[in-house]
């Protein structure tokens, strides 16, 4: 059995029945859509949610005379002690003159047992049909639903409920270098000033979130986008939701990041404190410049939180980033050269260094005619760089046995750059996992630090044990 409609029939392979098929009715509180209730306190149109009463009650109907089908409902609400809201919840509620637990029209705002976060009397919940209760917007989290729907073999699922009331959210990462969006034909937020001539356009190319307000049963959506580069277009998935959700997922990338900082920043420090100690082998300074680096590539990628405390000319960002991962591709080589004996390639850690300066150089002064194939050559040693390196610690594997942490900590470096050159130009699907590689990078390295430190201590200990035993002698 099929179901009519857009884009496609639904479900996809006609696997729909009335035992694997479940009917959710969401929040149709009062709070929602009642008078006095927390939307109408906050000062919308409630008018806007009722509007859904009405076909929702004409489908409830509908399913409530098919034997076999299962109803679900749920509900937003707190304890009366308020210990399952969290403070920010209440927070934002409270600035807009709503607070979750203050004294309402019909009883406490979203709070369980009060009128307000009962379910409205045209879509009550008959007896047999399942209430879920939940401390929050997502229907999921903290509660049984997932069990519920699995016991009882549920596999198509048909939503209904209402939630103009909510602000929405849109977040650009990367479209063109420049581009505004419009919200019902007005400027709503930009990033540089996109433009159909050359001479106006200015280029950016930095993440922003534009706010939809509540309300509208539609909302026309415009993107302008210009680019005065060879690449052009969308090229980061574009994040849309409430704004809430969109917010969070923002500041748990944009913390990760800035965790990625000050771990590369602690490493920094300690490596400063043992070349003030008196390890003087270069190591310990292409280590420093490495973590300095990988600090700055963490600010400059992504969120680009730098070009966001900083106004930065966007030429300048654009080389200021390839200098950076350039730099850090020169140090990886000459690092892990200085941590080998002598015969490991010390040749040809310098000369692939030496062509990474030249080449750093030519994106800066190169003609915009030669330009891209500059910019091409950068991207082709970000893989010499691997393959440099493996070829230093791979001759050196059996003179010491800390080379496989080196070995694992430069797969994550340049892994965590072919990551970032294949997603460069790519619509690719985002995945919360940067900036993993890179800690278990800066790990690896520590891992080979302490191992070698042990084992030279281990080596002065029996040192000194032999030199008392020949004392005794």
């Amino acid at each position: 059995m099929y179901i009519d409609a857009r884009p496609y029939r639904y479900p996809f392979d006609g696997n729909l029945t009335p035992q694997n098929t479940a009917l959710m009715v969401i929040d149709m509180q009062t709070d929602f859509c009642g008078i006095g209730g927390y939307v109408d306190l906050m000062g919308y149109d409630i008018s806007l949610t009722r509007r859904a009463i009405a076909p929702i009650r004409r489908l409830l109907d509908t399913v409530r005379g098919i034997e076999g089908f299962t109803i679900i409902h749920t509900r937003e609400g707190h304890r009366e002690d308020l210990s399952d809201l969290p403070e920010n919840k209440r927070w934002r509620s409270r600035q807009i003159g709503a607070e979750i637990g203050s004294e309402g029209p019909a009883g406490r705002i979203l709070i369980r047992g009060q009128r307000g976060w009962e379910i409205i009397d045209e879509l009550k919940p008959l007896p047999g049909e399942i209430v879920i209760d939940k401390p929050g917007k997502g229907s999921f989290y903290a509660t049984d639903l997932d069990l519920i729907l699995r016991t009882k073999g549920i596999r198509n699922l048909i939503l209904t409920g209402d939630n103009r009331h909510q602000t929405l959210a849109l977040r650009l990462a990367r479209a063109g270098n420049a581009s505004e969006v419009y919200v019902d034909g007005a400027p709503a937020g930009s990033s540089g000033l996109p433009s159909t001539e050359a001479k106006r356009h200015r280029g950016a190319d930095l993440p922003y979130t534009v706010t939809i307000p509540p309300g509208s049963d539609a909302v026309d959506l415009v993107i302008h986008i210009s680019s005065d580069a060879p690449e052009a277009g969308i090229y980061k998935p574009v994040r849309f939701g409430t704004h809430e959700a969109v917010r969070m997922r923002d500041n748990l990338l944009v913390c990760l990041q800035l965790l990625m900082c000050a771990i590369a920043l602690f490493h920094c420090l300690y490596a400063l404190i043992l070349y003030g100690l008196g390890a003087r082998n270069p190591a310990i300074l292409y280590y420093l410049v490495l973590m300095v680096l990988l600090a700055l590539a963490t600010l400059l990628s992504d969120d680009k939180l730098l070009f966001q405390w900083l106004d930065i000319n966007y030429g300048l960002q654009q080389n200021l980033i390839y200098f950076v991962y350039i730099g850090m591709l020169a140090c990886l080589p000459l690092m892990c050269n200085r941590l080998l004996p002598p015969v490991s390639g010390r040749r040809l850690a310098a000369a692939y260094a030496t062509i990474c300066v030249l080449v750093a150089i030519g994106v800066v002064l190169s003609p915009p005619a030669v330009e891209p194939y500059v910019r091409l050559l950068a991207r082709m040693i970000y893989f010499a760089s691997f393959a440099v390196t493996g070829w230093i610690l791979i001759r050196n594997l059996r003179m010491d046995d800390g080379i496989p942490y080196l070995m694992f900590a430069c797969i994550a470096v340049v892994m965590n750059m072919i990551w970032a050159v294949a997603g460069l130009n790519a619509p690719l699907t985002e995945f919360i996992w940067y900036p993993f590689d890179l800690m278990i990078a800066i790990l690896s390295f520590s891992a080979f630090w302490f191992k070698r430190f042990f084992r030279e201590t281990e080596r002065s200990r029996l040192l000194a044990e032999k030199l008392q035993e020949e004392d005794r002698r």
